[in-house]
């Protein structure tokens, strides 16, 4: 499913051709916590409708795109920490 590529919105690199960090800073203009992760869940229950099993990998990564390793890292313990709070909220979560 899309390769190994990770889904759009959610290239981390300094090579990716739109990088859209996570701004979760509450006090910053263009915080975008709340679309990040509901932009990240669509992309799941997508994929979720295709896949055969319980279980599910998101695939995060392709050739050349991690230059910046740490960006990368912030933004992904981002995404864990906020998707799961979302989760954990969402009484209608399948997972």
């Amino acid at each position: 499913y899309n390769h190994y590529v990770a889904p759009s919105g959610f290239c981390f690199d300094i090579r990716c051709i739109n990088v859209d960090p996570f701004i979760d800073n509450p006090n910053m203009p263009g915080n975008n916590v709340d679309q990040k992760i509901n932009a990240f869940l669509n992309k799941v229950y997508e994929q979720a409708k295709i896949t055969r099993t319980n279980h599910m990998m998101m695939l995060m990564g392709e050739d050349f795109t991690y230059m910046q390793a740490s960006m990368w890292f912030t933004n992904l313990d981002k995404l864990i920490q906020y998707t799961n709070a979302e989760v954990r909220n969402d009484k209608n979560a399948f997972f």
